[in-house]
């Protein structure tokens, strides 16, 4: 079983994540409908820019897709001031949504096809650490 590293981090494989925890490209976490890898590598191919007024609180599918384009061609940085977080709950208690912060680069790294995925844990980290890893 593993522990968490230095950094207060839980490394996971990110195949176990997408199926245990949620997968952002098919469960849809913005409301705007799936994203698929294809659409990611078509915007970083050929980057395309809102078609709506550019407000912060406008969601859209095109603006969902280029967040997440921003990650594959960019990288997912290691180390994070906001690292990715999983709420996994307490007894009795399920988070509808466990994904606390990190939906767009949870998705990037999986059109990247990143073997795992380092998210910090809250909730019952003990109970994390043994489902997960």
């Amino acid at each position: 079983m593993a522990d968490l590293d230095a950094d207060g981090l839980l490394t996971v494989p990110l195949d176990r994540f997408l199926e245990l925890i949620c997968n952002p490209l098919a469960d849809d976490p913005w409301g705007v409908g799936p994203i698929t890898a294809a659409e990611v590598w078509a915007e970083i191919e050929q980057p395309t820019e809102p078609d709506h007024g550019h407000r912060a609180d406008e969601w859209c599918h095109g603006c969902e897709v280029r967040r997440v384009a921003h990650f594959v061609a960019n990288g997912v940085p290691e180390l994070d001031d906001h690292p990715i977080c999983v709420d996994i709950g307490l007894r009795g208690y399920t988070p509808r949504w466990p994904l606390v912060d990190g939906n767009h680069r949870v998705a990037a790294l999986a059109v990247l096809g990143s073997p795992t995925v380092r998210v910090a844990v809250v909730g019952d980290v003990d109970k994390a650490i043994a489902w997960l890893t």
